[in-house]
């Protein structure tokens, strides 16, 4: 028992720095529960908490409640809802038609305009952080969200250039995938692939394999497979009247410009 209040239950997801269980409170309701190692070298949880309390005090609630945060036993630990399953899950297992679609996209756009109100930017937008809650939908795991507001309520000026891919590739944006600073433009270039991804059952740019050798991570922009998803989202984004307006759009917000989400929400109704 955590806290004497959480029961572990049993493991439902494990990553590169953690591991998720599912579980129960004493009225038997259940939670997720998420843990990481006090030696992890990378420190996602305390972020993590910090945001989503901070969202949820601000009134948000299209993201989860902290029930509880703290040490149990060697392992940083985070209590929340258990939400009914993943969006990724949901479009697999369900026959869904273009306005429901369309539906989900606003919904996700929606989720955007009140995080981003608030200073915040995720920078992981895909399915599996999207999970659905009866027909509404929640956006979970803030491990790499940041605050894009200085202490002026400025927007913080842009960094020089990585080399590194912040978020996951498959659904990042051109700009980050050029090594650009993400911004409140990227999530939403995001949500935009991850409709995209919804209405075509795949990308493109996703299961390239290489035959080449790499001395690049994975997450490196120089890494062969992140040099193909590049150009090919280029030419996907030019081969539709539909994209071309959309992701005209979207590709001409400045990293300190906030987007105009009712002109996006217009241009994804328009796309019947």
């Amino acid at each position: 028992m955590i806290q004497n209040k959480y029961e572990i239950r049993k493991q439902i997801g494990h990553g590169q720095f953690g591991t998720i269980y599912e579980g129960e409170n004493r009225r038997k309701q259940r939670v997720a529960i998420k843990m990481e190692q006090e030696d992890s070298p990378i420190k996602m949880l305390k972020q993590e908490t910090t945001i989503l309390h901070y969202l949820y005090q601000k009134g948000c609630r299209h993201v989860p409640p902290v029930y509880w945060y703290g040490m149990y036993e060697t392992q940083t630990t985070l209590v929340m809802p258990l939400y009914d399953c993943t969006l990724e899950h949901y479009v697999k297992n369900n026959i869904i038609d273009q306005k429901k679609i369309q539906n989900l996209a606003t919904q996700m756009i929606d989720i955007l305009i009140h995080i981003h109100q608030y200073g915040v930017i995720h920078r992981d937008i895909k399915p599996q952080n999207f999970m659905l809650r009866d027909e509404s939908i929640v956006l979970i795991d803030f491990g790499l969200a940041t605050i894009y507001l200085d202490e002026n309520n400025q927007h913080m000026k842009e960094k020089s250039k990585d080399s590194f891919i912040m978020g996951t590739p498959k659904f990042i944006s051109l700009f980050v995938h050029d090594g650009n600073d993400p911004c409140r433009r990227d999530d939403v270039i995001s949500v935009l692939y991850i409709y995209l991804y919804i209405l075509y059952e795949k990308l493109p740019w996703e299961n390239i394999t290489t035959q080449e050798d790499s001395d690049y991570s994975p997450y490196h922009i120089l890494h062969p497979n992140n040099q193909k998803r590049k150009w090919l989202k280029e030419d996907f984004h030019r081969n539709n009247q539909w994209k071309k307006k959309m992701f005209d759009y979207v590709h001409e917000i400045q990293y300190n410009e906030a987007p105009h989400y009712q002109k996006i929400i217009s241009i994804i109704e328009e796309d019947m």
